[in-house]
């Protein structure tokens, strides 16, 4: 598979070869970025301890941990990390430094388009919603007050939902998730 991308920028389009080029706008993308990690070392409490002064620093918190195991027998601890996504690739060095990597796989979600869909979604509701209630503040009979009053609880419920949603999505996308799973020989 070639990839094209490499020899084209979006300036070359809008070229005399192609007159009238319409450029997209350039969309802040929106991704999820996640990793997990098996690590070999030597000393489970010490590399916590790096772990979790290196997510103090970077204003990350440890979601999940779980420790198993006895110092003879050898330890295992199983961590899910919530690290700022400026601080993802950091937190990964820091990772790769503690001992032997077994095991790393990283991958994204691009979520761009649901957060877009999102964002027009709740806007046109909340007009929607706004409308309602002026029609509510002139409404003349009973009958219409309690047929606005369902329609502007159901715009309602339905413009939470979408916000419950675009507030979790932009969570994941300000904070990467870092599964770490370390093991610690026996004594």
């Amino acid at each position: 598979v070639s990839d094209w991308s490499s020899d084209v920028c979006s300036s070359d389009l809008d070229t005399a070869e192609n007159p009238g080029a319409v450029t997209a706008p350039a969309v802040d993308r929106k991704i999820i970025q996640n990793a997990e990690v098996e690590l070999g070392v030597r000393d489970v409490d010490e590399a916590l301890n790096a772990v979790t002064q290196a997510l103090a620093q970077s204003g990350g918190y440890v979601q999940e941990n779980r420790v198993t195991g006895t110092r003879e027998q050898g330890r295992q601890v199983s961590m899910t990390l919530r690290v700022p996504s400026g601080s993802f690739g950091s937190l990964l060095d820091l990772l790769r430094e503690l001992g032997e990597v077994r095991s790393l796989r990283q991958w994204t979600n691009d979520v761009t388009e649901e957060y877009l869909d999102l964002e027009a979604r709740i806007e046109t509701g909340e007009a929607h919603l706004a409308q309602l209630n002026k029609l509510y503040e002139r409404s003349g009979t009973i009958s219409e007050m309690i047929e606005l009053e369902r329609e502007i609880a159901r715009v309602t419920a339905e413009l939470e939902s979408l916000k419950g949603r675009y507030a979790f999505l932009a969570n994941q996308v300000a904070f990467s998730t870092v599964t770490v799973s370390m093991y610690e020989p026996g004594v």
